[in-house]
């Protein structure tokens, strides 16, 4: 079977945002988004919604051709987002072509039979002439007009041998036509201006009717593909690589003839990679840049027959005679889904990034892939961590919007070799990133307003690095003193946009919490805070939220937690430019918190495999301050909450929490776990989503962000970050109140010009 695919192959193209550059959003517009959340509003049923966002595949349609399909071509119309399918079938004696029109955008089949007087093996379309041009077993060449046209035959050509494979090579306008041991270039029509007009319709020999190949004469062509300016032909026990420009061999790998034979085979140009299916039930994975194997899949237990890569995500699907389609991960390369057709199944293709149809023996199928998240950036190395950085809270006429600074987040990873990336949250594209680190990073920040990044190290100093320029450069060092229970542990910038000032600050071993700089490098600490007996873990800010139920999410508080199996809240006062830091609330946990994140006056905290939500309620009476910095101290009240709102033991993670954070626009919290599981809380702890992403063990998401304001979702899965987009997750109750508010579209920045030149400076004491 032949599939010719147009380029175009995104069917939602014109409502994606591009820059000059040619640079695509992966983040649509929000007046894109906001009709698909007016759509869902008017069209689905609150009733009957899933908690898990499954990867499935969902019928659309089928072209069923009553008999037996004995060959067929796809090929995509130029000016409109609609596929032809061509299929050459048999009723009786009598032989037909039967056109079918795939439309995108409505998902409407519609077809109409038209008979021919001859029975074809394989038929490819010519797109430049509008001509089908068939192979018929009795070593022929048949030329059709298009279906306008009724498929009218215009032509009869003989052929110098069998043939097995046929493919249009469109830069050379040539037919490129294998057999058994033959390789040969024909031409619709010829150049000559003296034939006749019927005789243009031909098919004639090429200029050079054959390549220079070592091609043996008992080898069977049984795929042909056209890869950038090469020729791909694999036959069943060896493959050839042909440059199309100097029509000379420059690759051929043969292999043991008693192996199972070479079945299909297919280009993921993206990932560098050449899947070859094999009859035995394997895939083989090389690598295109040395054509050396690098991997072997297996699952299936019968021939392969079809592979299909994905055009834009790391995915392979695979469909097999056993009757089922498998899709693996290229960037992992692990098993990723499974799905049972329950018959015969000949062949798959993609022909959109969310439809793709497959052969069975009287049917062509459509379905449309249903899959909760998307490719968003692909990392050289295993993530360990992800966050956003959100842009500044910058007031008018203040001195870093004078400056130029716009207020753009900024998505920042941590990769298992060191390395550190700053990324685009509109495009994923990584705009500057750091050498990887001769020490292990133990915490990360990264600054919006000096664009700055202060990286805790194992031995807890502070290295700080600037981001103004390609690859980030080590800017200086603060030291930790001698003793090592001064060590640092963790870092938060605490922001005060009515002062257009960020504070850093910084959590010890000891249990302090010190200020180690701020934006103007102006402001001190008075005194000494002894925040906590054991180590401080953690540090976290609440920003004020107009939509919180009590006073207490109204404001801006400091919450630390440590080893000593409690959480602080602060207040911090400044006066001519010293911070004063004053006790509010102590809460008893009962075991150390490993991540904090606040929603207003919600407060969610893990534990292990658990996630809780503290309620905290503001008191009249009795909220007393302890100030430490002048010995000063009042009463507290310990354990000042006033509900707590855990989770149904069936709705639990069942394995360790590895991050947790929050959304007030879409009033939601997101854990994702080592179980491979993602999981959306609402204000109450109750489970609204969880999306399944990791199969096997050590593969789970290692980390979880809101890409943006509005709630779009990245999770670091190994060394690729999946997006998960808001009109697809959002449960339906939340939508209308999104809908309240206005996000400016995504803006697309260029990476920083990488300076090649520029090596990585030490930093002293």
């Amino acid at each position: 079977m032949t599939v010719n695919i147009s380029d175009e192959q995104r069917d939602d193209k014109r409502d994606k945002q591009t820059d000059s550059n040619g640079i695509v959003a992966k983040v649509q517009r929000w007046r894109i988004v906001r009709n698909r959340l007016n759509d869902r509003l008017c069209f689905d049923d609150p009733n009957e919604e899933n908690i898990t966002l499954s990867k499935d595949f969902q019928p659309i349609g089928s072209i069923d051709l009553h008999s037996v399909l004995h060959c067929y071509t796809v090929f995509k119309l130029s000016k409109i987002d609609c596929f032809v399918f061509v299929g050459q079938h048999s009723i009786g004696l009598r032989n037909f072509l039967t056109v079918s029109f795939f439309d995108v955008t409505h998902e409407a089949i519609k077809s109409k039979r038209y008979e021919i007087q001859c029975r074809l093996k394989k038929i490819i379309w010519i797109a430049p002439q509008k001509k089908l041009v068939g192979y018929c077993s009795d070593m022929t060449f048949h030329v059709f007009h298009d279906w306008n046209n009724h498929f009218k035959e215009k032509s009869v050509s003989n052929s110098q041998s069998s043939v097995l494979q046929m493919i249009y090579w469109n830069e050379g306008n040539e037919i490129i036509v294998g057999g058994r041991g033959s390789l040969k270039r024909w031409r619709l029509g010829c150049q000559s201006q003296n034939l006749c007009k019927k005789h243009r319709d031909r098919v004639f020999p090429g200029v050079k009717p054959s390549f220079d190949t070592t091609l043996r004469p008992d080898e069977w062509i049984v795929e042909l593909l056209v890869y950038g300016d090469q020729l791909f032909v694999l036959c069943d026990h060896a493959f050839y690589l042909i440059s199309l420009k100097s029509e000379r061999q420059v690759l051929s790998h043969s292999k043991d003839p008693n192996l199972p034979s070479f079945a299909v085979a297919a280009f993921h140009i993206k990932y560098d990679n050449l899947f070859i299916g094999v009859k035995d039930g394997s895939i083989q994975v090389w690598s295109t840049l040395v054509y050396r194997p690098m991997h072997t899949f297996h699952g299936h237990n019968r021939p392969i027959t079809g592979l299909s890569v994905h055009p834009t995500d790391p995915l392979l699907f695979s469909s097999c005679v056993d009757g089922s389609i498998r899709l693996w991960r290229v960037d992992t390369l692990e098993f990723y889904f499974r799905y049972d057709i329950g018959e015969y199944v000949d062949n798959i293709q993609l022909i959109t990034e969310t439809k793709l149809f497959y052969q069975t023996k009287n049917h062509l199928k459509l379905w449309s892939i249903n899959f909760p998240h998307s490719s968003f950036a692909d990392i050289q190395s295993s993530v360990l961590r992800l966050f956003r950085a959100p842009a500044p809270a910058v007031i008018c006429g203040s001195t870093h919007q004078q400056q130029g600074q716009v207020s753009i987040d900024r998505i920042v990873t941590l990769s298992m070799d060191g390395s550190i990336r700053l990324l685009s949250p509109s495009t994923g594209l990584t705009l500057a990133i750091t050498y990887p680190a001769s020490h292990d990073v133990d915490f990360l920040l990264y600054e919006r307003y000096q664009e700055i990044m202060y990286v805790v190290t194992d031995t807890g100093n502070v290295i700080l690095y600037s981001a103004h320029v390609n690859p980030c450069q080590p800017i200086s060092m603060f030291r930790a003193t001698q003793t090592e229970t001064e060590a640092v542990k963790c870092i938060w910038p605490y922001t005060m946009p009515d002062l257009n000032a960020t504070l850093i600050l910084c959590g010890h071993q000891n249990g302090q919490v010190t200020l180690l700089d701020s934006t103007d490098h102006q402001y001190v600490m008075k005194g000494t805070c002894k925040a906590h007996q054991g180590r401080v873990i953690f540090l976290q800010q609440s920003m004020p939220d107009d939509e919180s139920t009590d006073k207490m999410g109204n404001k801006s508080y400091l919450f630390s937690s440590g080893t000593d199996q409690r959480i602080h809240i602060w207040h911090l006062e400044i006066e001519d430019k010293v911070v004063t830091m004053n006790l509010l609330r102590r809460l008893n946990l009962g075991y150390s918190a490993s991540y904090v994140s606040v929603l207003g006056n919600l407060l969610g905290v893990t534990s292990q495999s658990t996630f809780i939500i503290y309620e905290l309620k503001s008191r009249e009476h009795g909220l007393g301050l302890s100030t430490s910095g002048n010995g000063r101290r009042s009463s507290i009240r310990s354990d000042h909450y006033e509900n707590i709102l855990r989770q149904s033991k069936e709705d639990q993670h069942t394995d360790k929490i590895m991050s947790v954070t929050c959304n007030r626009n879409v009033g939601l919290f997101i854990t994702s776990g080592a179980d491979g599981f993602v999981k959306l809380w609402n204000k109450k702890n109750e489970l609204m989503r969880e999306v399944m992403f990791g199969l096997t063990p050590g593969l789970s998401p290692r980390g979880v962000c809101f890409a943006n304001q509005r709630g779009d979702i990245l999770v670091a899965f190994k060394n690729h970050i999946s997006l998960v987009k808001l009109e697809d997750y959002l449960p339906y109750n939340c939508i209308e109140e999104l809908l309240k508010h206005d996000f400016p579209d995504p803006d697309i920045e260029c990476p920083l010009p990488f300076d090649y030149n520029d090596q990585q400076r030490s930093v002293g004491p």
